[in-house]
């Protein structure tokens, strides 16, 4: 029977026992853990600036962006570092961070959202998920708010949807102010997306033949919940909208369009008039625009009009974002003589504000369309738009599908000139690197810039259990070149695995002192005599995976022969 005890000093759980001499094993040896000391290290990690970058691609086109990670250095509300009891703020930190740098100026963003997670099998998963780029006309007509409409008896549908996408009202009651303000609507069924969403429509008429009616409309994004709010919604539910509202004046009588109708936009309830494209264009417009008259009804030189999140600073494709905006947007030709339909339109930002400071960064903003005024049969105020176009958030469209089908994806609808268009390639090609090998460890991936993947939904699974969700209740001590009868029937393995013992005991407090009661010998796998000067063993978890440990380690173990 011998004796031999190892030591290591390394930080990975490895035993590299060398001998100034060789020591002789007899065939048919048995051998025997009999005592294990060992301290791991915190499942932690600590984010400073040697570690704070994380590069991502969601298409060679638009190239790697980069975003830097919060320190983890005490101040303010920050962490000293990230464990199993804040792991959620490195998620948090992280994912805001990638979603705050899409840009709807990368059209292969548009509709794109990044997520991390942890997985019931203990392993994380960063994913890029697309939404559909499309009209939705089946939640905006399953979503339609009911009201007394024209006397109804019963309460029906306040706003109309037709077959070519124009959402108009039913009610020849107007609708600017008070209770009812906003009672004629529709809205989608998920919050916009949280990395490079859109919510635009294109005008398609505003039309006022006297000086008696008022109307218009209003396109905004609310944390008001639609499928839960019970109280009327009223202007301070709004977040960010874009609004235009006709007033009574004798002069709007369509005959000499003279006077403005301004776009509005509204910032946390406060409705402001826009310096920047003060007129509606519309079809049949009794309003002034560039060049009277207006255009025809549903015209594709229109304007378009538009709210979305998008990274803060987009100068260049790879720009780094700070943060995320909510943009009010209008979308208006260059020229109104030049009758060309293809004539360009010129993106006009009307106001900008800070997504962050809506709750927090990723907070879920619904998306609601409302009509304020009057059909024209009974009325004299009539106002539609048309081609409504939504990217939802594709993680809640994907876990908690709509009972409405929804319609293609379109991608190349918008006319040419309006900008940003539609994403064209949408199957791009995505990766990720976590930077520094300790945060690539933490998190549980194999160290080094992850395979890149293709496509509208792509993920980026942990090769090993995420080091912050690990309590471990038993470790494995491997022999590295020894062989020994001993099996694992775990479904990544299901062969022989060179397993010394299994030590069932906890590292809650960071360090583990192990002897077994009773030696457990397992035979060694020779048939004829050995010598050995080295003896190389690993202790891991129970899947395989590393185990970080500090400080001088020791394990002893017995050598039987037959």
């Amino acid at each position: 029977m011998k004796l031999l005890r190892l030591t290591s000093d390394k930080l990975n759980g490895v035993f590299d026992g060398y001998l100034n001499q060789e020591i002789d094993i007899p065939e048919k040896s048995q051998i025997a853990l009999q005592s294990a000391v060992f301290e791991t290290q915190p499942e932690t990690v600590i984010i400073d600036s040697s570690n704070d970058q994380i590069s991502f691609q969601t298409a060679n086109a638009t190239g790697t962006q980069t975003i830097s990670l919060t320190h983890t250095d005490g101040t303010g509300t920050n962490p000293q570092n990230y464990n199993d009891a804040n792991s959620q703020l490195f998620f948090d930190d992280l994912t805001n961070k990638i979603n705050a740098n899409m840009k709807i100026i990368n059209n292969n963003q548009i509709g794109k959202q990044f997520r991390m997670k942890t997985h019931d099998d203990g392993k994380v998963e960063a994913s890029f998920l697309t939404s559909a780029f499309n009209n939705r006309q089946g939640e905006l007509n399953s979503n339609i708010s009911k009201g007394t409409v024209n006397g109804s008896a019963t309460p029906e549908n306040t706003i109309q949807i037709n077959a070519s996408d124009q959402i108009g009202s039913r009610s020849n009651t107007e609708n600017i102010a008070g209770a009812t303000k906003y009672s004629s609507f529709t809205h989608y069924d998920f919050p916009i997306t949280k990395g490079a969403g859109i919510f635009r429509f294109q005008m398609s008429k505003l039309q006022q033949l006297s000086g008696t009616e008022t109307g218009g409309f209003t396109i905004a994004l609310s944390e008001r919940n639609p499928h839960t709010a019970t109280a009327a919604f009223t202007d301070a539910d709004i977040v960010a909208g874009i609004q235009v509202l006709s007033v009574s004046d004798p002069n709007m009588d369509g005959a000499t369009p003279t006077v403005a109708l301004p776009y509005s936009t509204i910032i946390n309830g406060v409705a402001t008039p826009s310096t920047v494209n003060t007129n509606a264009v519309g079809g049949q417009l009794g309003f002034t625009k560039l060049v009277a008259p207006a255009y025809p009804v549903t015209d594709a030189r229109n304007d378009h009009i538009e709210l979305a999140i998008t990274g803060n600073d987009d100068s260049s494709a790879t720009s780094v974002c700070n943060g995320a905006n909510i943009e009010m947007n209008v979308y208006r030709r260059t020229t109104d003589t030049d009758p060309s339909i293809t004539n360009p339109f010129i993106k006009n930002r009307l106001a900008t504000t800070p997504y962050a400071t809506h709750i927090q960064r990723g907070a879920d903003l619904y998306a609601y369309v409302f009509i304020h005024g009057v059909v024209q049969a009974g009325g004299t105020f009539n106002c539609r738009l048309q081609k409504p176009r939504y990217t939802a958030d594709p993680f809640m469209e994907n876990e908690n599908p709509s009972g409405v089908l929804l319609g293609n994806t379109i991608e190349t609808d918008i006319i040419v000139g309006v900008k940003p268009d539609p994403p064209r390639n949408r199957n791009t090609l995505h990766n990720i690197d976590f930077g520094q090998q300790e945060v690539y460890e933490w998190l549980g991936y194999n160290v080094g810039l992850q395979p890149s993947q293709s496509g509208t939904a792509v993920s980026f699974k942990g090769n090993n259990i995420f080091g912050a969700n690990i309590t471990a209740d038993a470790f494995l001590i491997q022999l590295l070149n020894l062989k020994v009868e001993s099996y694992d029937a775990h479904i990544t393995k299901e062969s022989r695995q060179n397993i010394l013992s299994v030590i069932p005991a906890d590292n809650e407090n960071n360090r583990v002192v192990y002897e077994p009661n009773n030696l457990l010998f397992i035979d060694l796998d020779n048939r004829f005599p050995i010598k050995i000067s080295n003896l190389r063993l690993r202790i891991v978890r129970q899947d395989y995976s590393e185990v970080p440990t500090r400080n001088l380690s020791s394990i002893t173990i017995i050598i039987k022969s037959p």
